[in-house]
């Protein structure tokens, strides 16, 4: 009996490939791997990109985005399988129990470090300016994968919050490349700081 819930673990998807589809209404492209590392622990690389943030609906020329994330993550699923178990109705039962189950699927709880880099860019010729944000941080990170099968090779949903905290700084250049002070009129106004949600879509195996 003891045997058992380890060996499911190992045969268990060891991977995990999404995107979050919400994302592309601003047009942002959120990229992520998923790796099991050891029973319920994995690792995560995820890249989130876009070329002009909200199809250049915004006061300024132009603002691309970059973020870098490195994640780990503990899925605390695997030890609360029992929670599901004095549910009466067979089919609600098996739907709950997939949110506690084994790596890489159910409830998680996980803290991530990441670099962004933020390009504005603003008026012409003379009146040019771009304001580069460079700022590193990390946060707290709380989700559940729900696997849809229990095939090799699965579907899920994963409705994730984040809490987390950046810290950088804004360079101004002109048109030329120079460093320039600040320019009248710009509100440094990217914050990455706060509470964030959203749903990554992906596949398991």
């Amino acid at each position: 009996m003891m045997a058992a819930p380890a060996l499911y673990a190992q045969d268990a998807p060891a991977n995990a490939v999404s995107i979050d589809p919400l994302l592309i209404i601003f047009n942002m492209y959120k990229g992520t791997y998923e790796l099991r590392v050891a029973d319920q622990f994995s690792a995560m690389a995820e890249v989130a990109y876009t070329p002009n943030f909200f199809w250049g609906i915004h006061q300024y020329t132009k603002l691309t985005y970059l973020d870098l994330i490195g994640k780990g993550r503990y899925y605390v699923g695997s030890l609360l399988k029992g929670a599901a178990d004095d549910i009466g109705n067979e089919k609600i039962r098996g739907y709950v129990g997939r949110a506690f189950t084994d790596a890489l699927g159910g409830v998680f709880v996980g803290g991530f470090l990441g670099y962004v880099n933020s390009v504005v860019e603003q008026g012409a010729g003379a009146d040019y300016f771009r304001a580069d944000f460079n700022g590193f941080g990390g946060g707290l990170e709380l989700g559940l994968k729900y696997i849809f099968g229990d095939s090799g090779l699965s579907f899920f949903a994963e409705p994730y919050v984040l809490l987390r905290y950046y810290a950088g700084g804004y360079a101004y250049r002109d048109e030329s490349g120079v460093t320039i002070v600040k320019p009248e009129g710009f509100a440094d106004g990217f914050d990455r700081n706060g509470i964030a949600a959203g749903v990554n879509i992906g596949v398991s195996f």
